[in-house]
């Protein structure tokens, strides 16, 4: 990828996740092109990465859209990343290194932080990301290039979604606590614990999600290539 497309891709993607463009939200060309600075091909280049990864749906002759979830899809998703992450935890107890462990720390302490004045200033971008760099720094411990390649690809509808404006500062707390019962059993090398306190952390998550389904938007029962209405995501 050249440096005008990963610019592109960068700022595209930062702001779908960040919850600028919301599912259903069409991606036109001549608007990325004033927003990345660059030109319609490297914009192409990037939109097709985004569609490799689940983000981004491209049409013929419809042009690129923010890609939008179905029920049984989310549901399949998140299935997958169970398995995913769970393998990407097991392995990361038994090849994790003490940079690793620093990285995933800062990453529950800034959660942490945010989770804590929550109710008196909610920042879901912020913890949102924070999450993130806590689930990446997991696969980046577990040193398995075809597990990561795998897993990104399901980890970023979550965020994309904005699945964290529907936590309680409770179950933002809870949440992370998983985190740090998963980084010891990272550390003291259990990756048969690591394994099953990432799955079942994955799977609280998801359950958190459905069980609110009040904020799951109208539009994933309909046509994935319908353009839905910004703000269909609380």
């Amino acid at each position: 990828m050249s440096d005008a497309a990963q610019k592109a891709y960068q700022a595209i993607r930062h702001g779908i996740l960040s919850g600028d463009y919301a599912p259903g939200d069409r991606l036109v060309e001549v608007d990325l092109v004033t927003l990345c600075g660059v030109s319609r091909t490297p914009i192409r280049e990037a939109l097709r990465r985004l569609q490799s990864e689940g983000i981004v749906d491209i049409a013929p002759n419809s042009g690129a859209t923010v890609a939008a979830w179905s029920k049984q899809e989310f549901a399949d998703l998140y299935d997958v990343r169970t398995r995913l992450e769970g393998m990407a935890a097991g392995l990361a107890a038994e090849r994790r290194t003490e940079h690793d462990l620093n990285a995933l720390a800062a990453s529950v302490e800034t959660m942490a932080m945010l989770a804590e004045r929550y109710d008196a200033a909610p920042d879901h971008v912020a913890i949102a990301f924070a999450n993130s760099a806590f689930h990446g720094g997991i696969l980046e411990a577990a040193r398995s290039r075809a597990l990561s390649l795998a897993a990104r690809q399901v980890m970023d509808a979550p965020l994309m979604l904005r699945t964290f404006r529907q936590y309680s500062q409770e179950k933002l707390r809870n949440s992370v606590s998983q985190h740090q019962e998963i980084i010891e059993a990272i550390s003291i090398g259990d990756a048969d614990w690591a394994r099953v306190a990432m799955t079942s952390h994955i799977k609280r998550g998801f359950r958190a999600l459905v069980s609110r389904p009040v904020v799951v938007p109208a539009q994933w029962d309909q046509s994935k290539t319908k353009t839905q209405k910004r703000g269909g995501i609380p």
